[in-house]
């Protein structure tokens, strides 16, 4: 794995440590229980790749990839203990049943999505301790809740998408 690929993970954990720092000194609660989200790779190069404006010359190409854009179209922050529900676009919506993945300090949580159209979903937060602070959410075509499955990038559609749960 190049070297680049190690120095993104290591500057996106760094941002959110320092976020959760700012929105102290603000005001804004952060996340109660202190930890990194478990991104992979491929969905941190995601989100760092639309900062990326050029790269070395000289330097080979990265072994990774960028999943599609998943845009919140609702405005947060929200709470966790009201019900609230996130509207996403994502063009390419069809009959198949799909998930958010919501990624946690401490694991993740699964919830079926609510078709609007070919390209909106909604999609409900769980009331849950767990979902507080930043919070990654990934589309996924498949139940991550279910026996044997695994959470990598095989599952992921689009993503992932940061939410900011009080």
């Amino acid at each position: 794995m190049s070297f680049y690929a190690i120095y993104i993970a290591g500057i996106t954990a760094a941002e959110a440590e320092h976020f959760s720092q700012d929105g102290n000194k603000v005001g804004i609660k952060t996340s109660s229980a202190f930890g990194i989200s478990p991104l992979d790779f491929n969905p941190v190069f995601s989100l760092a790749g639309h900062f990326v404006t050029n790269c070395p010359f000289d330097s080979s190409i990265l072994p990774l990839q960028t999943f599609p854009v998943l845009i919140e179209k609702s405005v947060g922050p929200y709470n966790h203990n009201d019900k609230n529900k996130v509207t996403f676009a994502f063009s390419g919506i069809d009959g198949t049943q799909y998930y958010i993945i919501w990624f946690t300090s401490d694991g993740t949580i699964t919830i079926p999505i609510n078709t609007l159209s070919t390209s909106r979903f909604e999609v409900e937060i769980p009331p849950s301790e767990r979902i507080k602070g930043q919070i990654y959410a990934v589309l996924s075509d498949t139940d991550a809740t279910q026996e044997n499955v695994d959470i990598d990038d095989s599952i992921m559609v689009a993503g992932p998408n940061i939410i900011w749960v009080e």
